[in-house]
């Protein structure tokens, strides 16, 4: 049983789309769960079709369901207020935080053959880490939840 779980999405549906099951699974079993939002979609304008009002609800109960507070870390906008996710040292430096703040046994993320360019750059934010796989028994892509036995949650990511 895992005891630590850091869920790792490029947008705040991300986690709750590709492995919300799993995650819901093992918190009734006990564990910790952890949630970090890469693209930070509260940027004064999101470059998505919802209004920025609409998913910032939405993500907020998302944190109800699964009790926690989401991590979403911070990015560079363009000239239009879009929020720009790009792997520069603050970002390097913000998911390193995140992931030796603590003791996790399972990360789960994008994954690396995913198609969408945010997804892609989410899927490799933490492999520059020397020793990500010592620290986590299990690495497992949100495209490839069934190896652990999650219960589903919708989409793929």
């Amino acid at each position: 049983m895992f005891k630590n779980i850091l869920a790792i999405g490029a947008h705040a549906d991300d986690v709750e789309l590709g492995c919300s099951g799993t995650l819901l699974k093992y918190k009734e079993q006990g564990a910790n769960i952890d949630i970090v939002v890469c693209r930070d979609d509260n940027a004064p304008k999101p470059s998505t079709w919802r209004s920025r009002e609409t998913m910032t609800a939405e993500y907020q109960k998302a944190e109800s369901l699964f009790d926690v507070k989401f991590n979403i870390l911070k990015n560079p906008t363009d000239d239009d207020g879009r929020p720009l996710l790009q792997w520069t040292p603050n970002m390097v430096e913000q998911m390193d935080g995140v992931i030796h703040s603590g003791n996790y046994d399972l990360i789960i993320t994008h994954s690396p053959g995913d198609h969408h360019q945010d997804h892609i750059k989410t899927s490799v934010s933490y492999t520059h880490l020397p020793d990500h796989e010592t620290k986590a028994n299990l690495v497992c892509r949100l495209m490839d939840e069934k190896k652990i036995g999650g219960g589903g949650g919708g989409g793929g990511g």
